[in-house]
């Protein structure tokens, strides 16, 4: 019954290897939020607009409905 491994064990080896998981933490996180604050921000978006030749269709309640392109699906692109 000597060689189980219990919750006790467990907490013995954390405890005794607990500067081995707190030294990387302190050392990695002041690095990535430094890298994060020295950065420049940038913000960039992309939207894609398909454009529908077909004609559209109202369903019983009146509301409009589009049918799916079939094929030749051709994204609209902006000029800029």
């Amino acid at each position: 019954m000597g060689d189980e491994f219990s919750l006790e064990d467990a907490l013995i080896i954390l405890q005794r290897r607990f500067l081995y998981f707190l030294i990387p933490v302190l050392v990695i996180a002041p690095i990535g939020v430094l890298t994060v604050m020295l950065l420049p921000a940038k913000y960039t978006a992309k939207g894609t607009i398909l454009l529908n030749r077909s004609r559209s269709r109202q369903n019983s309640s009146g509301r409009q409905l589009t049918p799916m392109p079939r094929s030749g699906f051709r994204p609209f692109a902006s000029a800029s």
